[in-house]
C-alpha cells in the first residue's frame, strides 16, 4: 500500500514534516526506512 492511497495519512505527514522542516529528498528516505523496517520485522517474524 502506498502513503498516496491514504491521503488523510500524507495529510498529516506533510504537517508533521513540514514542522520539523524536512526537504522532499529526507521525506522520501523517511518512508523507504519505515518500510525497509517493516520488511526486516515480517522476514524475523517470518522466521520463528
Amino acid at each position: 500500500m502506498l502513503i498516496s492511497n491514504l491521503p488523510d495519512r500524507k495529510r498529516l505527514d506533510d504537517i508533521v514534516f513540514d514542522t520539523i522542516g524536512l526537504t522532499a529528498a529526507e521525506r522520501k528516505e523517511v518512508y523507504w526506512s519505515v518500510c525497509e523496517l517493516v520488511k526486516n520485522r515480517l522476514d524475523q517474524a517470518g522466521s520463528v
